[in-house]
């Protein structure tokens, strides 16, 4: 495959490439001329926000691709939705999309999760190109083949896996990202490292958030995050054994956003429901696996370092125990999660009582 100057392919996939580099622009240029795909059968899908930041400058890079036909959705986790995904479905028919069109899903997860279902579903499937946008998307949502939508008010409840032909991650998006946006993401390469090793998670509580896209350590560190999710997503697909490692800090995380969003208020980034998950379900590790406690508070520290502690009510927490009762891990109604022995061995199937996860919100809570 050719690339350009900025970027190299740097990810072993047996499926797909997975190019990380700063500038993607030349790299997917070339991919789309290697592969023979005409610009009549390729569409842009992103939303309004990423549409001006981002998508313009790729098809402003080439000529051919200013021709290419786009579509766009509102920004927003509320619009992972049914609803879209069937107008969605009518644009692609207004469009005359066939068999051999190929959807490029531009932006951050909800983009890529949400594109990629679209693409798997239609015609019962088309090929489809996930270009991430926000750190978020590059470590977590635009690898590994799961796509889908939110329903019912919890997170992912349908979906299916399908690769993407393709996924080109380029580091100068991170310049249109906010503070936030860029911590958001961060708390998903913190649970990489806390899953893959003790010496890159001590990386991860070292590395400055300040001018990350400038920041080789950075890249180096996104590149890690990539090859950890994409050797498990490689080895286990369909989330049979060990990709439910990847599941680390989500049962509670999950709940928490669900909670916030179905409120309509206090709504959290997708990472940082993630970085309350990541505290409690640690401290269940502590609890039920005898990980360290010393660790344990020590990470619940350099957490809150970084991310502003959310305060929850009683019936919030009743409301975050019940909303991990309509997890996709359960098994027969038993809470299940993934936990630490240590840092670098998790385990997967650890059936938690909701006693237990009142109990590891109230150690998030404590001061």
């Amino acid at each position: 495959m050719k690339t350009g100057k900025k970027t190299k392919a740097v990810v072993k996939n047996n499926k797909y490439p997975i190019v990380i580099g700063h500038s993607i622009d030349s790299a997917f240029v070339s991919f789309i001329r290697v592969n023979k795909i005409p610009v009549k059968k390729i569409i842009f899908l992103t939303d309004d926000n990423v549409f001006r930041c981002c998508l313009k400058p790729i098809l402003n890079s080439s000529s051919t691709l200013s021709k290419a036909q786009v579509l766009t959705i509102k920004s927003g986790e509320k619009h992972k939705s049914i609803n879209t995904v069937n107008r969605l479905w009518h644009s692609l028919l207004k469009l005359k999309a066939d068999r051999n069109t190929v959807l490029v899903n531009i932006g951050g997860g909800v983009v890529t999760d949400l594109g990629g279902f679209v693409a798997a579903t239609y015609k019962r499937g088309i090929r489809f190109i996930n270009i991430p946008t926000t750190l978020l998307s590059m470590v977590d949502a635009s690898v590994g083949g799961k796509v889908g939508i939110d329903f019912g008010g919890a997170k992912n409840q349908i979906g299916l896996v399908s690769d993407p032909i393709a996924v080109f991650i380029g580091s100068d998006f991170l310049r249109t990202l906010s503070d936030r946006e860029i911590r958001s993401g961060f708390a998903e390469m913190i649970k990489h490292a806390l899953l893959s090793s003790k010496s890159l998670f001590s990386t991860t509580q070292k590395i400055s958030l300040k001018d990350v896209a400038k920041n080789n350590l950075f890249i180096e560190l996104i590149k890690k995050s990539v090859e950890y999710k994409n050797k498990i997503a490689q080895k286990d697909p369909l989330e049979k054994g060990i990709r439910k490692f990847l599941n680390y800090g989500h049962t509670i995380g999950h709940a928490v956003e669900a909670l916030l969003m179905n409120k309509g208020k206090r709504q959290l980034l997708h990472g940082e429901a993630i970085a309350i998950g990541l505290i409690c379900e640690t401290y269940l590790s502590f609890k039920i696996l005898g990980f360290p406690k010393i660790q344990v508070d020590a990470m619940k520290k350099d957490i809150l370092l970084k991310y502003t502690k959310v305060r929850f009510s009683k019936p919030d927490i009743e409301g975050i125990v019940r909303l991990t009762l309509f997890d996709k891990k359960n098994v027969d109604g038993r809470i299940n999660f993934t936990l630490l022995k240590e840092i670098g061995s998790p385990t997967f199937d650890n059936f938690i009582t909701s006693k237990m996860i009142r109990e590891s919100i109230e150690y998030y809570l404590a001061d």
